[in-house]
């Protein structure tokens, strides 16, 4: 699987500053960094992680671990035994890994399916498409690919 950066589902890109009436956008190449997660289990979430999702450890020691494609670092785990997931909580709603092309995400769903991984939905965005899932210790995930500017819809077809 490749990925090249972790988007933030909603980030306004549009700004205006309000002293001095400047239009400005976020530049289309902003990229932000990898994301760290606390684990119940290293071992269970680096099988999850390398068998489910298609990632490969860059580096791993006792309690961490961090997980790359395409040579970019995405994740890095951090053991905490005991963890648990408090619902409803401020915090990483899921973290998504941009595919560059419809032909990779058909790979990740198909890996997902070979591998028996649960698929909590799919979804059209219409400017996006994407597949959700949670970790072992229910954390989400997103996997989806961009649709080329020129493909967005804004309605959804009748």
């Amino acid at each position: 699987m490749e990925a090249k950066h972790f988007p933030v589902e909603g980030l306004k890109t549009d700004y205006t500053d309000e002293k001095s009436g400047n239009d400005e956008k976020l530049h289309s190449d902003t990229n932000l960094g990898y994301v760290n997660l606390r684990v119940s289990d290293l071992s269970r979430s680096l099988d999850f992680y390398q068998r489910a999702v298609g990632l490969q450890t860059e580096e791993q020691s006792r309690d961490h671990a961090s997980l790359c494609a395409g040579g970019n670092k995405l994740l890095v785990l951090s053991e905490l035994p005991g963890a648990v997931k408090i619902p409803r909580r401020s915090g990483l709603y899921h973290l998504a890994i941009l595919t560059p092309s419809r032909k990779s995400l058909g790979k990740s769903l198909r890996n997902l399916i070979d591998t028996n991984t649960e698929i909590q939905r799919g979804a059209d965005h219409l400017v996006s498409e994407a597949i959700y899932l949670a970790d072992p210790d229910g954390n989400g995930i997103e996997i989806y690919r961009d649709r080329p500017r020129e493909e967005w819809r804004h309605e959804m077809a009748s």
